[in-house]
């Protein structure tokens, strides 16, 4: 049999006969992982039932062996008032916090209690210090380390203890242990299924007997109509309104734009056939004025950056970094800004909702790949878009400050219709969906006609790129370790002459192509050592990726390029990620973008 799949449901069935709990969920994981990454675009594979019967497979073995005689002598009685919401992690960047605590406020007079799983292990005190949870008046737990079986009955142990009237999941897309967790509690409690984690396969999305939530138009629709799932129900991200909006400002009031982005940089910086930094040149060379952003940049992507725009002639200062603050919405509206350029090829939800209910005009992509990686289906009805260079550049040359003040006004508009806390009665939609009540669906999606050309080239290139990589890596081996110049040439300090100096030439070649020959078979004879030491899974997920011609979209310069240390190492980028990239966090390509 070919399918992986059912390799993976007899290694979890045996598991769970033998009480292995914590393998059975670690497999579990790493399936996920090397699903995701061997996917060719966004979004074409969001949930699986089958996958999720083995979460029920797990939760459901475990809670018999190690709850079910206790819950006979003490049976489960759900407190009206009380609320757990799950999630993997909490993170001081991202939406997940932010959403976490819209979930707490929609529940005034419930007691909440919010509880990080922390599966995948890469919370830091920072993160947990600077999730802004606190002031949202919930308790906060984070699962103590452990095996994931550890994590598993402490979760379990939680939900027993707080006894809550509803349960809501917001794990990330390779965390079974919440899924797991919450199964036996599905015909105890209200169980609701908050699919924020959507660019990529993930866990629960089938889930039996639990509630489906999605947060936009663009999830809701790929689920009920791709996915099958007819139940699902529609509960939108919301913002509050912060009252200051650049609606009625005068728009170029200095006579030059300003422009603006905002995004963690692994949105802007992975493969794009039309890369930021080009785009950037476009709109310095199409208008005057300044360029925001706001959000992380590493030291050596924001010197690449510059040393871009110098080389265009381009005064590099007009470029400004914000590296963070703690309202977007306030930073847009302060800094004056004109036109809010969306993220690409990544989108991010949270940030376009607050850039409209800032009142700023949006120029958007329409991404080749997939709507997923756009926020063209979230944003005001004409809004600008983009989809070539082109017209990006024309939009930064044509903009008046008439037109940006129209679209100023339809953003704010769209805002408070869609998405004002102030105004959609998310509480009042939860209720109804917890009391089975009928919620109404989002409005509908725009059309939208991807490039298949350029999608074809894109993954063209970025198999160049996967099967280029090991060249590169030898050819820099020989320019660190060779006797000659860049040039060819001898060495300054060589004093040769005639043909001593040819045949010495000759040599010094025929030992460098040797060495790079040895040095080559030698990295060889290292890598598939240390690919032979890998656990089965992460064997066959190399393989894997590094036998596709598409690399399975995996991009080791862009690896490489977000992650200095690992470019200072000198190692193989897919080899670090599948040996310990993924297990620290680590995002292999534009495909793993979170959706924040």
């Amino acid at each position: 049999m070919y399918s992986s799949f059912y390799e993976l449901k007899s290694e979890v069935g045996k598991k769970v006969v033998c009480g292995e709990y914590s393998d059975a969920l670690d497999n579990l994981k790493r399936f996920i992982i090397s699903v995701t990454n061997e996917q060719s675009l966004p979004v074409e594979v969001v949930g699986s039932r089958k996958i999720d019967e083995l979460c029920e497979l797990i939760g459901d073995g475990y809670f018999r062996h190690f709850f079910e005689a206790r819950l006979a002598q003490s049976p489960f009685r759900p407190v009206e008032k009380r609320v757990v919401i799950v999630c993997t992690g909490l993170y001081k960047y991202g939406a997940t916090s932010l959403v976490v605590g819209d979930l707490v406020k929609a529940h005034p007079g419930y007691e909440c209690s919010v509880i990080a799983t922390d599966y995948l292990n890469d919370m830091s005190s920072e993160d947990r210090e600077l999730s802004d949870i606190d002031a949202s008046g919930a308790v906060i737990s984070v699962c103590p380390p452990g095996e994931a079986q550890e994590k598993l009955g402490w979760l379990i142990q939680q939900f027993l203890r707080i006894a809550p009237a509803r349960i809501f999941l917001l794990n990330h897309h390779q965390d079974p242990v919440a899924i797991a967790a919450a199964r036996p509690f599905v015909d105890k409690t209200k169980v609701i299924f908050y699919h924020h984690s959507d660019h990529n396969i993930c866990v629960g999305v089938h889930m039996e007997g639990a509630v489906h939530v999605d947060p936009h138009n663009i999830g809701f629709y790929n689920c009920r109509n791709n996915e099958g799932i007819r139940g699902n129900v529609y509960v939108p991200l919301t913002v509050h309104d912060n009252d200051v909006t650049r609606v009625g400002s005068q728009f170029v009031r200095t006579g030059e734009l300003t422009t603006c982005s905002s995004g963690a940089y692994h949105k802007f910086s992975n493969f794009y056939l039309y890369p930021y930094q080009d785009m950037l040149v476009d709109r310095f060379k199409g208008r005057n004025g300044r360029h925001i952003h706001i959000g992380e940049i590493s030291p050596s992507e924001l010197a690449a950056l510059r040393d871009r725009l110098t080389a265009n002639d381009i005064d590099a200062e007009r470029f400004v970094h914000i590296p963070g603050t703690p309202s977007l919405w306030r930073t847009l509206v302060d800094q004056e800004v004109d036109l809010f350029i969306g993220s690409f090829p990544m989108s991010c939800t949270r940030t376009t909702i607050e850039v409209m209910g800032a009142g700023l005009p949006i120029l958007m992509p329409e991404n080749y790949l997939s709507r997923f990686a756009s926020n063209r289906d979230l944003v005001y009805p004409d809004a600008f878009l983009w989809k070539y260079p082109a017209e990006f550049a024309e939009v930064i040359r044509t903009v008046t400050p008439k037109s940006l003040g129209m679209h100023a006004a339809r953003s704010r508009a769209h805002y408070i219709l869609q998405y004002s806390s102030d105004c959609v009665d998310v509480a009042g939609k939860i209720e109804a969906i917890c009391n089975g009540l009928p919620t109404s669906a989002p409005y509908e999606l725009y059309p939208y006609q991807p490039d298949h050309l350029d999608k074809a080239l894109h993954f063209n290139h970025v198999a160049h790129l996967t099967a280029s990589h090991a060249a590169q890596q030898a050819l820099a081996s020989v320019q660190h370790g060779g006797a000659l110049d860049d040039d060819g040439g001898p060495p300054d300090n060589t004093a040769l002459a005639g043909n001593r100096f040819i045949r010495t030439l000759a040599r010094l070649r025929e030992k460098t192509v040797g060495d790079q020959v040895r040095r080559s078979k030698k990295a060889e004879r290292v890598r598939r050592a240390a690919v032979n030491r890998l656990p089965p899974e992460d064997r066959q997920l190399y393989r894997s990726i590094s036998q596709r011609p598409d690399g399975a979209g995996f991009d080791p310069a862009s690896y490489l390029r977000r992650y200095p240390d690992v470019a200072a190492a000198g190692v193989d980028p897919l080899l670090h990620f599948v040996e310990f990239g993924q297990y620290e966090g680590r995002e292999p390509s534009f495909l793993d973008g979170r959706h924040g």
